[in-house]
């Protein structure tokens, strides 16, 4: 899917500075992965079971006004009180979900990372281990170690840069040019800088950014992280001698996260396409989100998988 997991990309022309890692730091790391996304999956466990225990008892309360005839502007502070809690409860347990998904996907790029490391015998380095790492700022030289970008994706987003510049005819209708620019430099996980009037692309060094860098599109549609391409796991497994069964679950648990991932895509597919409208293609959308919705688990057992091959079994 994106030679973004391959520990050689840019090899050539990636002289970061960083240290390099090898398989042992690696397994070190992704023993740390494994008991810090463990801890974020339970905590996110925790605020989705405060957040539905609150919203039940809002009904509760909401039931008791119904009974009691209460109107909507009669006092009601203890009503009040579990309405609040429950909206800050609802904040808590979507960003508790998503910092989960966040530190996951580190995990399985580190997990990819070092079973291609392993693989190939190849050494990783630091600033690529540390680049979904959702919490850090990297500079320019580090951000080396990200896959580069095409040209034709970088002469289409300074075409609409220049055109921005451009004032637009009287009259013409369409979208705002600067707002396009902007909009698929965010996507490449870049930035547009004016110089002397012209525009250019600079790097950025933020956690989102690098991972749109690394991992395109199913990251900014479905916050899914890319992992090798079945062919190349296979590879890879195959060079590290993991045996049986540890290969085919692993295998396997990698096609479940390719399967959540497409079904996130596939439901935002049909939410945009007009045609597609009634009762069935709602239906199907909901079971498609249902699947995306296991997707932060999925990639936990896809890394666990991973982690407990190269590094023995660590437990749960």
């Amino acid at each position: 899917m994106s030679g973004g997991i391959n520990p050689t990309e840019n090899s050539g022309s990636t002289r970061t500075g960083s240290p390099e890692l090898d398989a042992a730091a690696l397994r070190g790391v992704l023993g740390e992965l494994a008991l810090v996304c463990g801890n974020m999956i339970a905590d996110a466990n925790e605020a989705d079971a405060t957040m539905m225990s609150l919203s039940e008892a809002c009904e509760t309360r909401l039931e008791h006004r119904i009974a009691n005839r209460m109107t909507h502007d009669q006092p009601d502070p203890v009503g009040a009180q579990l309405s609040m809690r429950s909206n800050i409860a609802n904040n808590v347990a979507r960003e508790r979900r998503k910092a989960a998904r966040e530190f996951v996907a580190w995990w399985s790029d580190v997990a990819s990372l070092a079973l291609a490391a392993a693989g190939t015998r190849q050494t990783v380095r630091s600033a690529r281990v540390v680049a979904a790492d959702p919490t850090i700022l990297l500079g320019d030289e580090d951000l080396r170690v990200l896959p580069d970008i095409s040209a034709t994706d970088r002469d289409l987003t300074l075409l609409a840069a220049r055109l921005a510049m451009t004032p637009a005819p009287p009259g013409e209708h369409g979208r705002d040019m600067a707002t396009v620019a902007i909009e698929r430099a965010g996507r490449l996980g870049v930035q547009i800088r004016y110089g002397n009037g012209e525009p250019t692309l600079s790097e950025d060094g933020n956690a989102e950014a690098r991972r749109r860098r690394l991992w395109g599109t199913p990251w900014i549609e479905a916050r899914a992280p890319l992992l090798p391409e079945p062919d190349q796991l296979t590879d890879w497994l195959a060079q590290c001698k993991i045996a049986e069964p540890a290969s085919t679950e692993i295998l396997g648990a990698a096609r479940e996260v390719a399967v959540a991932t497409m079904a996130h895509l596939r439901a935002l597919e049909l939410e945009d396409d007009d045609s597609q409208d009634g009762p069935d293609v709602m239906a199907e959308i909901e079971t498609l989100y249902e699947q995306a919705d296991q997707l932060t688990d999925l990639l936990a057992t896809y890394s666990r998988k991973v982690t407990d091959a190269l590094c023995g079994d660590l437990g749960n």
